[in-house]
């Protein structure tokens, strides 16, 4: 088997040697190998990537391809993935590290097993501490993709710039069962705050980066009735969009609250353009949603006390109007 480790690079250059040599002091099965494709993204360094791949070619099987363009991380992953032809796909940023010696054989050996997706526990290192993510479905950090999968249902990064992990993960979640989680530690991300999507955290957690959650998420589900995936899967994913908005929003509200009127305005923007459908059709009901409410305050424990409940959220999307489905409200609003 062999497998593409596709590095997208813009700056990193003093990252970028720690996360090769992650790579390739990794122990693999017999016959297998991993192949490192490193993607400058239109660099301003890209004479130093040069000279950095030429260095690990003497002990790595190295690529360096450079894009005429700069087009973001999805951009890069995908130029990555079209100039490869390995069995399996992963992604490694370059500021971050495999975080074991047997992280790729771990994740490999469950696509030989016939799994479409693999993954396992990865790790976040920040500045207050250590952070644990588990099975999780946002980033493509400590994951692992065949690549017939990919290619029999043309799963393909758009061309957004931020939170086009989410909807190329959103995607392929919706289109296969065959997913295992390994619960070991395989990655470690690293908490650059120079990174590019990290100089404005605020803008980025509450603004301009969060609106491009929302327009993937769109587009995520265009993708997935695209694709033809099970509609029951499309609409709990739509709930469980529905449910982060609602807890983002309240964060928006309370960190940037000039932004509110503009926030609110792209929440009924998805709920028009990707959720209405669903409600009206009754494949949302309320107490799908609040099943979802319920599970993700249990599971993820919001931050910050809410500035208004879950029923105001939804009546200003417009769910009580587009169903005349009656629900037990006795317990009150959530």
């Amino acid at each position: 088997m062999t497998i593409d480790v596709i590095l997208p690079a813009y700056e990193g250059l003093d990252t970028i040697d720690k996360a090769i040599a992650s790579v390739v002091m990794q122990k693999l099965d017999e016959g297998d190998r991993a192949k490192i494709t490193i993607v400058n993204d239109c660099s301003p360094h890209s004479e130093a990537y040069d000279g950095i791949t030429a260095r690990w070619k003497e002990i790595a099987d190295i690529e360096l391809i450079t894009r005429e363009e700069n087009g973001g991380a999805g951009a890069a992953r995908q130029t990555g993935i079209d100039a490869t032809d390995g069995d399996a796909i992963a992604f490694l940023d370059i500021d971050d590290v495999y975080g074991s010696p047997f992280a790729l054989r771990t994740l490999a050996r469950e696509i030989k097993r016939g799994r479409d997706i693999a993954m396992g526990l990865f790790i976040e290192e920040t500045p207050f501490g250590i952070v644990e993510h588990g099975e999780n479905y946002v980033w493509c950090h400590g994951k692992m993709y065949s690549r017939d999968f990919i290619a029999a249902n043309g799963i393909r990064f758009n061309d957004t710039r931020y939170n086009e992990d989410v909807y190329f993960n959103a995607v392929c979640k919706a289109l296969t069962d065959r997913i295992s989680y390994i619960p070991q530690i395989v990655y470690i991300w690293q908490d650059n705050r120079a990174s590019t999507v990290r100089r404005d955290d605020i803008g980025y957690k509450y603004g301009f980066g969060w609106y491009a959650f929302i327009d993937n998420m769109t587009l995520a589900v265009k993708e997935m009735e695209a694709k033809h995936a099970d509609s029951a899967k499309i609409a709990m994913f739509v709930c469980s969009v529905l449910v982060r908005l609602y807890w983002n929003l309240n964060e928006v509200i309370t960190n940037l609250p000039d932004s509110a009127e503009t926030a609110i305005g792209r929440c009924m923007q998805f709920y028009d353009e990707a959720a209405r459908t669903y409600v009206e059709t009754g494949m949302i009901d309320y107490g799908d949603l609040a099943q979802h409410y319920f599970a993700t305050t249990k599971n993820e424990a919001p931050e910050i006390i809410p500035v208004f409940t879950f029923d105001s959220f939804l009546e200003k999307l417009g769910y009580f109007n587009d169903t005349e489905r009656h629900y037990d409200n006795s317990a009150g609003s959530i």
